[in-house]
This record gives structure tokens, sequence and C-alpha cells, in this order.
């Protein structure tokens, strides 16, 4: 990018003005710089070391000692907003295709290894930096995305065909004239697969989808006794999420299913309330659905016995 676009983009200061035209790469942290870079920081110590690798400029919101004459020193009134307005550009030059999506469907992306944003400029920086031209990139959030983009495109609902499971943990169904048999999924997460699966189709992208990535819910299965047990030789699970969106989604999906249940530390808004993890040892149930820490739930169920989870 030409200094005088970043420095009019930025909106920024020019503190003391470099020797240089250009710069090549944007980095908000030392890992990810290169030389002939750009590096936003507000710590002098930060700065300092990205000089001595080579970086071109500097952008701070901070009146920063100038200890390069050829470097350019660059004062901005917030740095956020300063990345905000650079991968604005970034996008619409490399024209990048954003796609809302709900918030179950973003679980999803890294199991299609698609990318997708957190909503952070700060987590999403290289997402989009390192992101190719006219590629399509996943968030759920709204407001979010008009931060970044002119336009983005709505995911539709996709129309599919459930085939019949034996197991309420796996999941096979027909989308686009294309089987996908036995997906390491539960089934209350098939309109969301659809719903991608369907776009990549329409998009004629090739529909890769590894479960082992999927990192918002887990999976135990256990006996009478409270011990981990193989898939096949146990009719109990645990179903472990990690937020209160996924919690109630989950519970929403199951509900119909014989012998589910939910349970939560010390609340009213389950139906089994707990203030151990022990204490789900005499609950009856055949499914449960817990928001737990996982290492404690680990410790608690690999005491006598290890096994890993299903997924």
């Amino acid at each position: 990018m030409n200094i005088s676009n970043l420095i009019e983009l930025t909106r920024a200061v020019v503190l003391n003005e470099g020797s240089i035209s250009s710069v090549s790469s944007f980095a908000l942290s030392l890992k990810e710089l290169s030389k002939a870079c750009a590096f936003f920081s507000n710590d002098e110590l930060e700065i300092q070391l990205a000089l001595q690798k080579g970086a071109f400029v500097i952008i701070s919101e901070n009146d920063v000692k100038i200890t390069d004459k050829d470097v350019f020193f660059l004062k901005v009134d917030e740095i956020k907003l300063a990345v905000l307005r650079i991968l604005r550009f970034i996008s619409e030059e490399k024209g990048l295709n954003f796609i809302l999506c709900s918030k179950m469907e973003l679980n999803l992306c890294p199991a299609f290894s698609l990318n997708y944003l957190h909503g952070d400029i700060f987590l999403d920086f290289q997402t989009i930096m390192k992101a190719r031209n006219d590629s399509f990139i996943y968030c759920d959030d709204e407001l979010y995305l008009l931060k970044l983009c002119a336009s983005y495109e709505v995911l539709r609902q996709a129309t599919y065909k459930m085939i019949e499971q034996g197991s309420v943990f796996f999941t096979s169904l027909l989308c686009e004239g294309l089987y996908f048999k036995n997906l390491h999924f539960p089934f209350i997460l098939a309109q969301n697969f659809a719903n991608i699966a369907s776009k990549l189709i329409q998009n004629k992208q090739e529909v890769v989808f590894k479960a082992s990535y999927l990192n918002f819910f887990k999976i135990f299965f256990i006996d009478d006794e409270f011990k981990l047990c193989k898939f096949g030789t146990s009719n109990k699970a645990l179903i472990v999420v990690f937020n209160e969106l996924d919690f109630e989604f989950f519970k929403e999906g199951f509900k119909c299913v014989s012998g589910f249940k939910s349970a939560l530390k010390n609340s009213l808004f389950c139906d089994f309330s707990y203030s151990k993890i022990e204490d789900l040892k005499y609950l009856d149930f055949r499914y449960c659905l817990l928001m737990q820490d996982l290492d404690e739930l680990l410790e608690c169920l690999v005491q006598n016995k290890t096994q890993e989870a299903l997924f």
C-alpha cells in the first residue's frame, strides 16, 4: 500500500516522515511481522523490537519516541478504528464475499475448513489478510459485518431429506442430490449442515467435512457407575457444551428425545440441578446435557477408566 494512501485511510498524524514510499504488509504482533511492513502497537518495547525486525511504518496512539529517521511514525486516535479501516479496504480490494450465518452454522465452519470471523478485528485480522481474492468468509454478527463491508449475503435455508439413523449422534441426509452418510454429529445440526453444504455445492466448491474439528460440543458414553464406555456398550451419554447459546440450542433440539434431560450447576432452569459432578451418578437419564468445564468433568470420569470422547 502506498504510504500516502495509508496515512489518509487511517487518518493519521505524521510524527516522522520516513524514506520509503509503500509497505508490503501489516502486523499486529511481532510474530506476524515481516520486513517492510506496517506495525500497529502502543507498546514501546514492541515497537523497538519491530524496528529491529525491519518494520517500515509504526502506527500508534502514543507520541512514540522517534529512534529511526528512515521509518514513518504515524499517530492515530484509536488503533482499533485504524485497523478496522485497513481491513475494510483490504476486504474490498480482494473482493471478499461475506456471508451472514447463524451461530450454529458458524460452529460448523471449522469442520468445513471455511474462513470465518470471531467478531473481533484483532482476532480476525490474519483471516482477512491471508484470505484469497474472491473467497467466502462466514460471520454471525450483522453489525460487525456492516463495519467491514458495504454488502453481504445471507446464508439461505436449504432443502434436505433426513435418512433414518440408529443413533441420535449420527446423521445421514440427502442435499442437492448428494448423499451424506453417517456424519458424526447429532441430528439437530442437520439443517445447519445442509445450509452450508448447499451453498458450497451451488458455488461449485468441494464439500469436505471433518467432524473431528467440531469443538463446541463433546459426547461421552458412560455406564451406570458413571465410568466412561466405548460407543455401543452403554445406553447412557453425556452431551457437553460450553456456553448458554449452545446449551439452549441442544436443549430445544433434544426435548422430544426419550430419556433426554438437561442439568446445570445450581440452577432452576433445567431438569436437574447439581452442586458437584458426582451428583449426576444418581440421576435417571439416557442422554444428559451439561454446560460444564471439560477438565473438571474428565477428572471425575477418568478416576477409574480412561476413554476418549466419541468425537
